[in-house]
């Protein structure tokens, strides 16, 4: 749902066995349809610690957009037959997407957002999110619904078309666009970051090398790094004296090889920073800060 809009992640999947059925349809979808169950399974089970980042699915956006089309030209098939199937099969899967959303989000309701209060702000504006998604359900289940009874009473002589189900779509599609076409709102941790560069560039370190594992900080600092870069522990010990070392729990634990530990950036090679918060952190969304105080080749024990 957040990696392409309710809309077409509905006709993707729907649209799945239409395309497979034509000369090469097999291979594109069999292509999407593997990558998305791979990915599926790695979140379920926490492979690789995994995020279950929308990002990851951006390869086969292409191929999804293939099947979506698919089933967009089978709402268009000259038989009514073939137009009701694929009505019923957008709305089931519509339906199936919407509780999968819901057991999904059901965990998170069940948080306390006092004790926990990062976890509600990872996803901005989810509240939003989840109430359109609700609502997009209903209106396409209830106009494949409409198109299915109108196939229902042909006989009748009233025609079966599926006008209201392509329109509720295509104002999904285009709302989804609309949300989409705007920056990214940043998250508890990118917002620390910004508060963090810009108290050092107050304070006369703004010419410092900055290490962060965080991608954001990455990106701030204009310090993109290739592939095969060394990790957050070698680059801290590779690093100068007066080097500043900005550590979340996140990205240097978890997603660092060796993972950078909070105790490993302890005096007397490293000085804490007060930084922009005064020292009052969250345990789970904080940003600690570090002047680097002593040259070493030795990455932090």
């Amino acid at each position: 749902l957040e990696a392409f809009g309710p809309a077409l992640a509905a006709l993707g999947f729907a649209g799945a066995r239409t395309l497979a059925r034509k000369r090469g349809g097999m291979f594109v979808a069999a292509c999407a349809l593997t990558w998305f169950a791979v990915q599926a399974l790695v979140r379920l089970f926490g492979l690789y610690d995994s995020g279950g980042y929308a990002r990851f699915l951006a390869p086969v956006a292409p191929l999804w957009a293939v099947m979506a089309a698919a089933a967009w030209d089978r709402l268009l098939d000259p038989q009514s037959i073939r137009r009701a199937r694929m009505a019923l099969a957008i709305g089931a899967v519509m339906a199936v997407l919407c509780v999968a959303m819901e057991l999904h989000l059901r965990h998170r309701d069940t948080i306390d957002h006092r004790t926990h209060p990062h976890l509600k702000a990872d996803v901005p504006r989810l509240d939003e999110a989840r109430n359109a998604v609700r609502v997009g359900t209903v209106g396409v289940i209830a106009a494949a619904v409409a198109v299915i009874v109108m196939h229902g009473r042909m006989r009748r002589g009233i025609p079966a078309g599926t006008g209201p189900l392509r329109l509720v779509l295509a104002v999904m599609m285009a709302l989804t666009a609309w949300v989409f076409h705007r920056p990214l709102e940043r998250g508890p941790v990118e917002r620390l970051i910004d508060a963090e560069l810009a108290w050092l560039r107050e304070n006369g370190m703004g010419d410092r090398p900055v290490l962060c594992a965080h991608v954001w900080c990455a990106y701030r600092t204009d310090t993109a790094l290739p592939l095969d870069r060394p990790g957050l522990a070698a680059r801290i010990a590779a690093a100068p004296a007066g080097a500043i070392v900005l550590w979340e729990r996140q990205f240097a634990v978890f997603n660092e090889t060796p993972p950078v530990e909070l105790k490993d950036l302890s005096p007397p090679h490293f000085r804490p920073l007060a930084g922009a918060t005064g020292g009052a952190r969250d345990g789970q969304t904080g940003i600690w800060i570090f002047e680097k105080l002593t040259h070493s080749e030795r990455p932090p024990d």
